[in-house]
Order: structure tokens, then C-alpha cells, then sequence
């Protein structure tokens, strides 16, 4: 059985830790929460959950105009998970703010406030749904195809995104047309640089040479509680097991 190392505190007030170790001990793996980077010898994978707190805006050289609650301590901790992991070449899979943090530990940047639009809105105790759309030749396209309907509880978002990764999941506003939608697709499967925004929100990123994939949607949520016609969120830890 795989040995998955959690990095935070088991506990939150939205029980995001403990909604994640059943995710992934329902897919085959034990979990165990630490942020002691020498506990990651004793891994074969790192998940960086979602939950609170914002990144602190100064760790990718931008002034908090918009956060909510910042915690540099958290930031500090998790970087230096991220530091041993990155060295190992362990595995990692960010969730949420585990997604944002490796885009701003590699060198990328976050929306600090997204717009305020109906499908892009935390609300506790309730699956806010809307659909995706995956890259070809990505992992997420290899789980689920063109795209599916998955979650949304967050309002920050990728903005640039860390040179060492690739888009693998959008997420289009109606306002954009399927021209338009098309180019931008295109303009990432040729491996050119795309930075998300209000109207193209970024749902994944792969790291182009290593086993690290971050997802701006909560897929351990959507186990705990399904909802009709999504996507199969458990592909996603398994897939993340298969890389151990």
C-alpha cells in the first residue's frame, strides 16, 4: 500500500484534510499529515491540500490588494515540503490552494480576487458545478476526454503560469466564442505560454517533466459528495496512486 504524506494540519473548519485522506484511502493509499520535510522519506507521494488560508501575495512579488486570511508561517512550511519533494522527485498533487501554491513555487502568479460570477463561488455545504474542458495530450484529458462538470470553491485562480508547466484543464466563459476557445487550445497543445484570466480560468496544470499535476477544483469533495452527470473525481486519485 502507498504512503501518502498530507502537508497541514489534520484538521479545518471545512474537515478538508480528513474529506481528502478518505479520497485517497478510497482509492488504495494510507495517509499520514505532516510538515516535516524529513517525513517525506517516509512517502512515496505529497498532497498539498485545499482550504484556507490565501498565499501570501508577496511570495510571487505582487501587494495584497484583494486576499482574504494570509498565513506566511503555512507558506513558509509548505515551500519547504515542496523544496524536499521537488529534490526526491516525489509525486505531488496540489488541490485548490495546493494547485495555486506550486504555480507560485515554481514562478508563477495568482488572480487575487476573481470575478464575481455565478459558477466561480465557495459555498459551504454545497457543490457549485459547472463544466471544463481538457487538453489533449494531458493527463486530464487521458481521465476524462474532452471535459466534464466538476466543482468550483475558491476565489483566487492561476494567473501566469510557472514556465515548467502546462495547461491541462480550462474552464471558458460564455462570453467566449468557440473560435476563440479553439485558439487558445491550440495555442497551448503548441506548447506556447497562455496565462489564465477571469474568462479562461485554469482548472490543471502538469509539469512538463515531472510527476507533479496541481487542480483548481476540490475532487476529494466530489466524492464525499457526489452530484449527478460530473466527472468521476475518484480517476483523479487513482491516477495520482498510479504514479507512485
Amino acid at each position: 500500500m502507498k504512503n501518502i504524506l498530507i502537508a497541514g494540519p489534520a484538521e479545518d473548519p471545512f474537515h478538508i484534510p480528513q474529506i481528502t485522506k478518505a479520497a485517497v484511502e478510497n482509492s488504495g493509499g494510507q495517509t499520514f499529515f505532516s510538515l516535516d520535510p524529513s517525513d517525506l522519506t517516509a512517502c512515496d507521494g505529497l498532497i498539498l491540500p485545499g482550504g484556507l488560508p490565501d498565499i501570501a501575495p508577496a511570495n510571487y512579488g505582487e501587494r495584497n490588494v484583494s486576499c482574504h486570511t494570509i498565513e506566511p508561517e503555512l507558506d513558509i512550511a509548505q515551500f519547504r515540503m515542496l523544496d524536499t519533494a521537488v529534490a526526491l522527485n516525489k509525486p505531488i498533487l496540489g488541490i485548490c490552494r495546493g494547485h495555486q501554491l506550486i504555480n507560485v513555487y515554481f514562478g508563477g502568479t495568482l488572480i487575487q480576487d476573481i470575478a464575481e460570477l455565478e459558477v466561480h463561488r465557495f459555498v459551504p455545504d454545497a457543490e457549485t458545478l459547472h463544466d471544463s474542458v481538457c487538453v489533449p495530450g494531458t493527463p486530464l484529458y487521458q481521465l476524462y476526454g474532452a471535459g466534464g462538470v466538476i466543482n468550483t470553491k475558491h476565489h483566487q485562480a492561476v494567473k501566469k503560469v510557472a514556465k515548467p508547466f502546462q495547461i491541462a484543464q480550462l474552464w471558458f466563459a460564455l462570453g467566449i466564442s468557440k473560435q476563440k476557445a479553439k485558439r487558445f487550445l491550440s495555442h497551448i497543445q503548441n506548447n506556447k505560454h497562455a496565462d489564465g484570466t477571469d474568462q479562461c480560468m485554469v482548472e490543471a496544470i502538469v509539469h512538463r517533466n515531472k510527476p507533479i499535476l496541481g487542480l483548481q477544483w476540490h475532487p476529494e469533495y466530489m466524492i464525499a459528495s457526489p452530484s449527478p452527470g460530473t466527472v468521476d473525481a475518484k480517476k483523479i486519485f487513482d491516477y495520482f496512486i498510479s504514479l507512485l
